[in-house]
């Protein structure tokens, strides 16, 4: 996309963020407070020339080499429905069959590229994200280590970190 690319925050910069009072926004139902920042949250997007319902389809579509699952992608009926689906080809052998060889190395990069159409396409949600501030962000998952937080706090939340990325880069 050709832009400035800042790093991530490291597990210990988010506890110590969290130790020094920084206010916190966790999130996850694209029903709750600050649902717009989960890649549920139906919402058209433009990418790679094509139209989206939210971030999540238009990730998994780009997950898979079998035309099917990826034509199944495309209708369907509900997201979270998607992403239950999406997260059965993490099993080893499925994953080996259907998922992309390189799909770990280029999914954080994909995922960076979807949160920056969907927050550079809609204004709306982009002064939302900005309006966070200094805010650190989590997706407040029990079961995804790395996407979100965990049940017991200590996941990546790599969707968080890349949304604080996003923000920065948006107010740039």
């Amino acid at each position: 996309m050709g832009r400035i690319r800042t790093k991530l925050i490291s597990y210990g910069d988010e506890k110590r963020m969290m130790n020094e009072n920084i206010e916190v926004i966790k999130f996850y139902k694209a029903s709750d407070p600050f649902g717009e920042f989960s890649n549920l949250y139906r919402i058209k997007i433009v990418y790679k020339n094509l139209v989206w319902d939210s971030t999540e389809s238009a990730y998994q579509f780009h997950k898979f080499t079998d035309s099917k699952i990826s034509a199944w992608i495309l209708q369907a009926p509900r997201q979270s429905i998607l992403a239950m689906t999406a997260h059965l080809f993490n099993i080893p052998r499925y994953k080996e069959m259907y998922v992309r060889p390189d799909w770990d190395k280029i999914k954080v990069d994909i995922m960076r590229e979807l949160l920056f159409c969907k927050f550079i396409q809609h204004h709306h949600l982009r002064d939302l994200l900005i309006g966070t501030g200094s805010s650190l962000l989590i997706e407040n998952t029990t079961d995804d280590y790395f996407w979100g937080c965990g049940s017991e706090g200590t996941g990546k939340n790599i969707l968080g970190k890349l949304l604080m990325e996003v923000r920065a880069d948006l107010r740039n």
